[in-house]
């Protein structure tokens, strides 16, 4: 294992690396901001108008097809069964886990 000094480094290369990534990012979104501009041409204008639309659309009562939400006015009662599904197979997973990991520990996984 790592330990010491070394260790030391290396986690302050983490916190120096992650603070310049974030500073990078505000830097490059302040940026875009600074320089949109609000006077777009006709076209853009035009498709911004045509996607408003498609999102109104969309959101209609009965709607159905590409761009409406899945769960847009879905009863939380209906999804109750989904819900205990995706949990009985997280919990199957770290079950599995559990008895397989100490099965393959001693042996390869692949017979070549």
């Amino acid at each position: 294992m790592i330990g010491g000094p070394v260790k030391d480094v290396l986690a302050k290369i983490a916190a120096t690396t992650i603070a310049g990534i974030v500073t990078i990012l505000s830097t490059v979104r302040m940026a875009l901001a600074a320089s949109t501009d609000t006077s777009l041409p006709p076209e853009y204008m035009e498709m911004l108008r045509l996607a408003q639309e498609k999102v109104q659309a969309a959101t209609q009562p009965g709607a159905i097809g590409n761009g409406v939400p899945m769960l847009y006015g879905a009863d939380p009662m209906n999804l109750l069964p989904w819900i205990g599904l995706a949990v009985a197979v997280a919990i199957a997973a770290v079950y599995a886990t559990k008895v397989l990991a100490p099965k393959t520990r001693n042996r390869p996984l692949l017979d070549i």
